[in-house]
């Protein structure tokens, strides 16, 4: 195995009733079986692909630990992109500078609070923008053109064999050299350094 992608395929196949512990809304821990996690993963990245994501685009996911940050992250290294991962604890002014220095196309916010910190920025950019928290808004997402990822991904049809002929064949041109992550600071001593 030569990268993430890689090692995802061969554990959804060696694993796939592995459970994923992350919380719920209500913060209990619920089991989601691997497998289920990466037939999504592959679902989703084919609808980031036809979206218009290329790989080496660089995407930005600020939020936390749960089911859906998890599907994202392998639906972007899927599709050959970069992820460019923050906390939802971050300051607005760190988000900023991130999304102005990594330059992403597509964001994901982890919720309504986050959202508000960094919205100006979002429109400012016009950026396509997805939330993972499915209790988002309905007015506000309607509003501002936003993509609740929970319902979308229900909605999101099953592979077909040119789907995962393409899946694959992004897999096998992924070098183990690519940029994989842009993982920035803190900023707490200084802008945040990627």
């Amino acid at each position: 195995m030569r990268h993430l992608p890689d090692v995802f395929a061969a554990a959804a196949q060696k694993y796939p009733g592995q459970g994923f512990y992350s919380k719920d809304s209500h913060k209990f821990f619920k089991p989601v079986l691997f497998s289920s996690l990466y037939k999504s993963a592959s679902e989703f990245a084919i609808h980031l692909i036809q979206g218009g994501l290329k790989p080496g685009d660089r995407v930005a996911l600020f939020g936390d630990n749960s089911a859906e940050w998890l599907i994202v992250d392998m639906a972007i290294q899927m599709a050959g992109a970069i992820v460019v991962p923050r906390g939802s604890d971050s300051t607005p002014q760190e988000l900023e500078f991130i999304l102005k220095h990594a330059e992403p196309d597509v964001v994901f916010i982890e919720h309504w609070r986050l959202y508000k910190k960094i919205a100006a920025t979002l429109k400012q950019r016009g950026a396509k923008v997805y939330i993972l928290d499915a209790a988002f808004p309905e007015k506000t997402a309607a509003e501002d053109k936003l993509v609740v990822l929970p319902p979308l991904l229900e909605s999101l049809p099953p592979l077909t064999a040119a789907d995962t002929k393409l899946l694959e064949d992004l897999r096998g041109k992924i070098l183990a050299s690519d940029l994989f992550t842009i993982i920035y600071t803190s900023g707490t001593t200084g802008e945040p350094k990627g």
